[in-house]
This record gives structure tokens, sequence and C-alpha cells, in this order.
């Protein structure tokens, strides 16, 4: 005995929606039909540009990160936002001592199986797993 399923809905968007008359309803509507109908002028008749605010601060956020680098360029040197600074904070690959060793390594903290982020130091390249390397703490 197999149940009858009733056909799929047919779903309309909101662009699809026809504008109801402000007439009343005539009596060969049901009353579920008249139920819908508040809803779908609230649907239609709700549309308004919102979005002229949000391009205001667009535009504004924008013109100042704009500024912000021009002085950024003039006054610092913008490698220490790509650059890394090691525990002593020379900048990797810039400062006296770390010509050559431009990218940052943290190490494991010691006796641990975390990172300790208090101590990076400049590396020449990334290193493998199993290559030892000199960290802060470290016994010489």
């Amino acid at each position: 005995a197999r149940e009858a399923t009733p056909p799929p809905r047919q779903v309309r968007s909101v662009h699809e929606v026809e504008p109801t008359s402000s007439a009343p309803p005539s009596s060969s509507t049901t009353s579920s039909e008249s139920q819908d109908e508040p809803k779908r002028e609230r649907l239609v008749a709700a549309r308004s540009w919102t979005d002229g605010l949000c391009l205001v601060v667009l535009l504004v956020s924008c013109l100042g990160l704009g500024q912000l680098l021009v002085f950024a360029r003039r006054s610092q040197d913008l490698r220490k936002l790509t650059q890394g600074f090691d525990h002593r904070g020379r900048l990797c690959g810039v400062s006296k001592g770390t010509e050559g060793l431009g990218m940052v390594h943290w190490c494991q903290a010691r006796g641990q199986d975390h990172t300790d982020w208090l101590a990076p130091i400049c590396v020449e390249r990334c290193p493998r797993q199993g290559t030892e390397v000199r960290c802060p703490g470290d016994a010489e």
C-alpha cells in the first residue's frame, strides 16, 4: 500500500510576485489565499535603495587606507610588515647580523610540546623535520 505524496510545492522568487490590487478580495478567494496577500504586499512594497550609507563608509575607508599607505611609505620601512622580527628585536634579513636570514622560525619550547611564541629566530630557510636549529635558551 503506497501512500500518495503531495505534488512538489512551486516556489516563486520575490521578483515573480505579482503586485496585489487594493480592491477587496473577491468571494472566489479562499481564506488561505487572503492570508498570503499581506505577505506578498510586504515583499514587494518594502523595496528601496539601502546601500547608500554602506557605499559612503566604503569610500571613506578606502580613502583613509590610501592616505595611511602614502604616510607609511614616506616615513617608515614597509618591510616591517612583511619580514619578521627575532627575539632580539632585529628585522630578519634587514638588520645587522641577520643579512641572508630572511625567514622567521618559532622554536619548540624546551622540554615541552608547544611552540615558544616569545622567542622567534631568523633563519635562511624553513627547517626540515629532523634539522637542528639553535634556539634561544639552548646550551652553547
